[in-house]
């Protein structure tokens, strides 16, 4: 291989390892707003304050959050060897 070569294999493989980070950290941030709705949710419901359909949401949208995010660390965390 020649030199320019070598380096766009390596320009490459930056480029799959730092999109690897942000899927990373896009799973981190989506599994805490999962976790923190999820406790919203709990935390309205306790205190009585919530109606169905606000508690319903928060509940909803906290539970997608937390299973898109954990899948995604959960791929991500199996691919690299």
């Amino acid at each position: 291989m020649s030199g320019k070569q070598v380096r766009k294999v390596e320009n490459l493989k930056n480029v799959y390892f730092s999109c690897m980070e942000i899927k990373k950290i896009l799973g981190l941030v989506l599994t805490l707003l999962g976790i923190g709705g999820l406790i919203y949710a709990a935390i309205l419901y306790v205190n009585g304050t919530g109606e169905f359909k606000i508690l319903s949401v928060y509940g909803l949208l906290g539970a997608i959050f937390f299973f898109s995010g954990m899948g995604l660390i959960k791929r991500l965390g199996s691919s690299n060897d």
